[in-house]
């Protein structure tokens, strides 16, 4: 949240990046999620992607 105040406050990407200890693009993904949700959107869940190919049930013998 530090890291996103200061951008907010006029700071630099790379300024909060280095506040952070994270690279630009994660700065990056914080802001657009925290744009997009707010501070709801910072907490951590189920990341975006494909579906997994286990299912949870056992091979069938």
């Amino acid at each position: 949240m530090l890291a996103l105040g200061l951008i907010y406050d006029e700071g630099s990407r790379s300024d909060a990046a280095r506040l952070g200890n994270v690279a630009l693009q994660i700065i990056r993904d914080w802001v657009m999620r925290f744009n997009e949700r707010g501070p709801e959107g910072l907490i951590n869940g189920k990341t975006p992607g494909r579906q997994s190919r286990l299912n949870g049930n056992p091979p069938a013998n």
